[in-house]
């Protein structure tokens, strides 16, 4: 091969390599592959203030609004919404690159979950963000498509639709987008709980010391055993990791003259918490009062460091308790109980069924009949 060929073969490859860059950039340009979805919304996070959340038949199911560093739900009178569901959808969005053109034809976005929310059977979740800088709106489809962190979205009032990568919870429940949580009192902290019933029956369970494992069920009567050892355990767990299905205002509910079920909750360290529970035709309702019990604390209180150990009848010094479980001091459970009455005592709270059950327990929920002697 002379000189000559070898110059117009490599003038050759360098005309296809052109033509190949050239093909792939106006490709890329033409599909928007590995482009952000919403190139200035990460711009814009600072400055987000509103998040209106609408479903098909341009319902909107969630007005969700920041007040400081506070984001409130203006359809259940600006309850705490849930802030980690809305800055994982907020940094998804921002995040969110385009993986793939799909559909334009909006007769085709009902497979992708992505058609206009004015549409009754629409099944896709619009998000309008609303920042300094105007508004934001995005339709998001179907998730998880291909099992993995992609999705179907198309920015409002577009025609083009994308696959899009991102893990994205929206849902389509008011209730969902709340801050869920109410409680986490662990049931190694409680020491008894007191289930008063308008007519007059009472049902108590409580424990010696924290590291007691089990709840005794006080009042069995002769003729009649616990259904199993460990009966009334969930009842002292009722309070661990307690979540709300739903809420309103304590101000505008009314129970009439339905008279309510008191669980007592006492603590080792004199936290106090009352759940008033009204069973009502829309389901039960219920109200949390927040306090402090300093006797109930002082008679729990751990014994100084050093102190001897009680001696017997005899005199004779006895072994030492083992070490108390760490427990909190005055100041902080005042702190506590003060923060919760605060955040609690304004609202009605619907509770799942298996958490609210237990606040409402009678003796014989937990009794079962002795076996006949042998």
């Amino acid at each position: 091969m002379n000189t000559r060929t070898l110059i117009a073969l490599l003038a050759s490859l360098a005309v296809l390599v052109a033509l190949a860059v050239a093909v792939s950039q106006s490709q890329r340009k033409s599909t928007g592959s590995g482009d952000l979805l919403l190139p200035d919304l990460h711009s814009q996070l600072n400055t987000i203030g509103t998040i209106i959340v609408r479903t098909g038949g341009d319902k909107t199911i969630a007005t969700i609004a920041k007040q400081d560093d506070r984001w409130g739900v203006a359809e259940r009178s600006g309850y705490p919404a849930d802030i980690g569901r809305i800055r994982r959808n907020l940094i998804g969005l921002a995040e969110a690159r385009i993986l793939e053109e799909k559909t334009s034809n909006p007769e085709l976005y009902d497979r992708l979950g992505v058609a206009d929310i004015e549409k009754e059977a629409a099944t896709g979740v619009r998000l309008d963000l609303g920042s300094a800088s105007g508004t934001t709106s995005v339709i998001i489809g179907n998730t998880g498509v291909g099992g993995g962190e992609r999705a179907y979205a198309r920015r409002a009032g577009e025609t083009t639709s994308w696959l899009v990568s991102g893990s994205f919870d929206v849902p389509r429940e008011t209730a969902q987008w709340l801050d869920q949580g109410i409680l986490d009192i662990v049931a190694k902290r409680v020491h008894s709980v007191v289930i008063s019933h308008p007519r007059g029956k009472t049902l108590r369970v409580e424990k010696a010391s924290p590291e007691t494992q089990d709840f005794t069920v006080t009042g069995v009567p002769g003729d009649r055993e616990l259904s199993f050892p460990s009966a009334g355990n969930s009842i002292g767990a009722a309070l661990t990791d307690l979540t709300l299905e739903d809420v309103e205002p304590a101000a505008g509910f009314s129970p009439g003259e339905v008279q309510p079920v008191v669980a007592r909750y006492e603590t080792f360290d004199g936290l106090v918490v009352e759940a008033r529970t009204w069973q009502l035709p829309a389901g039960p309702r219920v109200r949390f009062s927040v306090s402090v019990d300093d006797a109930l604390a002082a008679r729990f209180a751990p014994a100084p460091a050093g102190a001897a150990p009680a001696a017997a009848n005899d005199g004779t010094p006895q072994a030492a308790e083992p070490a108390a479980a760490p427990r909190k001091s005055p100041d902080a459970v005042k702190a506590e109980a003060a923060e919760l009455q605060a955040r609690l005592a304004a609202w009605v709270y619907t509770l799942p069924a298996h958490k609210g059950e237990q606040l409402t327990r009678t003796l014989d929920d937990l009794l079962a009949p002795r076996p006949p002697t042998k």
